[in-house]
């Protein structure tokens, strides 16, 4: 996977199929890892339409396999 854009699509499809209900999913890093090895996408959404408060995720995907490999909390 060497296109940013295919690795942002992938990290927002995976963040919706895992959390439907988040609010105002944006997008709002993505960068290679140091040893090229990594897409690093930081999703930011709200936990409800109402929320002013903004949580992120970060999603990591293999760029070899393309396979998400991990999502943690920013």
């Amino acid at each position: 996977m060497d296109d940013i854009k295919e690795a942002v699509k992938k990290a927002s499809a995976y963040f919706q199929e895992l959390l439907p209900n988040k609010q105002s999913v944006e997008l709002e890093a993505a960068e290679l890892s140091k040893d090229e090895q990594y897409w690093l996408i930081t999703l930011g959404y709200c936990d409800s339409p109402t929320s002013a408060t903004k949580s992120y995720k970060v999603i990591t995907i293999d760029v070899n396999e393309g396979r998400v490999v991990s999502m943690k909390s920013k």
